[in-house]
């Protein structure tokens, strides 16, 4: 999420992250992983509520979370704009609650290159060639 909301800030000024900002838009499946961890101020929260607002309908979207979406409110800070950000987030969706152990460490021995050749991996994002996918 950290990483995603980088992107937007610099959009306008760093070539690099409108590229991949615009592959992103592209896409038939966003994964966001660790949303709402971290606080976001105003215009963070606005750039991100633009986002979802442009995927909405046209994307499928994966996103994971440690809080609940009643959490969320708290760390953007503004009702408001959290609640158009759930409106679209949380129509038509399917919420699946996973409430056990962490998966990550209850895995760790599971290694990303033993389901895709090393050639497809770079740092967060994986890019699977059938899919049109964009993993942050």
């Amino acid at each position: 999420m950290g990483e995603l909301i980088q992107l937007l800030k610099t959009e306008e000024y760093v070539n690099k992250s409108k590229i991949q900002l615009k592959r992103l838009r592209a896409s038939d499946l966003v994964i966001i992983d660790d949303i709402m961890y971290m606080a976001m101020d105003q215009r963070e929260a606005t750039l991100f509520f633009q986002l979802v607002h442009q995927l909405y309908e046209q994307s499928s979207l994966i996103l994971t979370s440690n809080r609940s979406p009643e959490e969320w409110t708290e760390i953007v800070g503004n009702q408001g704009m959290m609640t158009a950000i759930l409106d679209r987030l949380l129509h038509r969706v399917e919420v699946i609650h996973m409430n056990n152990e962490s998966h990550r460490l209850k895995n760790q021995h599971v290694q990303l290159s033993v389901a895709y050749p090393t050639h497809l991996k770079t740092s967060l994002k994986v890019y699977l060639p059938w899919v049109n996918l964009f993993y942050l």
